[in-house]
């Protein structure tokens, strides 16, 4: 009787021998082992090794099948079953494919997506369809598409995701960084990641922090809620300093023409619309890969253009409005209605430009250095786009009316 130890050289040697190519001197070694020890699981995947080697996979499949059948749990079988299968559908035909598919179907992520793989290598991908309008007798070679879009395992789940949208995938190949196939994720996954990344990129625009243990609106605690939402609001109402610090520098501005303080509300808000109609389109191309931090010439060009027709129209309309309201509905209650109209007008052709570049520009440089464009959204624009339109309305106005001040 042969000791474990002697077994294990027994085996060792048979494999050796398979993989010169002695098959018919393995399986005698193979044989040999079980006819000492029937049914031991290590001896029947080496003989199922030796079926493949010559492509036999049907006897192959047949011997590992009752494996696993005895053994549920054996690793070695299941690894060796399923490369059968997929030497089976390199090097066989769609017939054989489908008969691997059957018998791993059950167990499969999908099956309207099926892999060719040879030495633990991808060698060409195969869809469900073109499998079952195929002659069965067609190798599969003929079938496989060979021109191949892969992912590595240490891509950004947000990436994959993109490029699974991108292609229409419903299934995407992962290699490691040698190029072997690792596995796949499926579309459900990708959805998921996609929703997740938007969650988290509409609560950095609104200045909540994310949570990842928050759930739905109605299952996330009250506490947790208000514990997203107070440390921006902490730092925005603190960042608010700087605007009052602004209007109380032009207070004399205030005591001569009062009315400027009734057109501050409407730039301030105007501004910051403007500036967050471009974050948010910046935001949203580059987590769609359209918009990359290289783009930023070109981006600030077409901005310059957008903006300046965008602050034209605003800034006509509001002068209109100004001029014909207090000249009209209020006659006579303030004096140079003109002057307070071509204020506005300019301070908000030129806060609209202002508010354009600065949206378009600080998710870009987020990007560049590395932060989340999205917390440059909403945000540190509006409190910037604040400030810097009052600074314009107020020297554009002591501008005007330097007599009167």
């Amino acid at each position: 009787m042969f000791s474990e130890r002697q077994m294990a050289r027994l085996l060792d040697l048979a494999n050796l021998a398979c993989q010169k190519g002695l098959v018919g001197e393995a399986r005698t070694i193979f044989q040999a082992v079980l006819a000492l020890r029937p049914g031991f699981a290590p001896a029947l995947v080496g003989l199922a090794f030796s079926h493949v080697v010559v492509d036999d996979f049907d006897t192959a499949l047949g011997i590992l099948d009752k494996v696993l059948a005895d053994n549920a749990a054996d690793a070695d079988a299941l690894a060796m079953r399923g490369l059968a299968c997929l030497l089976a559908g390199r090097r066989g035909e769609a017939e054989q494919a489908f008969a691997a598919i059957r018998k791993q179907g059950e167990n499969a992520e999908t099956v309207y997506t099926c892999y060719v793989v040879e030495s633990n290598r991808l060698q060409g991908v195969v869809s469900a369809r073109n499998l079952l309008l195929a002659d069965p007798k067609t190798p599969i070679t003929e079938i496989m598409e060979d021109n191949l879009v892969t992912v590595k395992v240490t891509d950004d789940q947000e990436f994959v995701a993109r490029e699974m949208q991108r292609y229409d995938f419903t299934a995407m190949p992962v290699l490691d960084n040698e190029g072997m196939f690792v596995g796949i994720i499926t579309i459900d996954d990708a959805i998921d990641v996609l929703t997740d990344e938007s969650t988290e990129d509409m609560q950095k625009m609104a200045a909540i922090l994310p949570d990842d243990d928050a759930t739905t609106y109605f299952g996330t605690s009250v506490w947790t809620h208000a514990k997203q939402r107070i440390p921006w609001l902490l730092i925005l109402m603190l960042s608010a300093t700087f605007t009052g610090m602004v209007t109380t520098h032009y207070e004399e501005a205030f005591v001569s023409l009062p009315l400027l303080v009734s057109f501050m509300p409407m730039l301030m808000d105007t501004a910051g619309n403007c500036g967050n109609q471009i974050s948010t389109l910046m935001v949203r191309g580059l987590a769609l890969g359209e918009v990359e931090p290289a783009d930023f010439m070109r981006v600030l060009a077409k901005e310059l253009r957008v903006s300046a027709i965008v602050g034209a129209v605003l800034g006509i309309v509001n002068g209109l409005r100004i001029y014909l309201m207090y000249t009209f509905l209020f006659p006579g209650q303030y004096a140079n209605v003109m002057g307070y109209a071509i204020v506005v007008s300019v301070s908000l052709f030129f806060s609209v430009i202002l508010a354009k570049l600065v949206g378009g520009m600080l998710p870009l440089a987020a990007k560049k250095l590395g932060a989340d464009p999205a917390i440059m959204a909403t945000p540190f624009i509006t409190t910037i786009v604040d400030a810097c339109s009052l600074i314009l309305y107020f020297q554009i106005a002591q501008l005007v009316f330097r007599n009167m001040m």
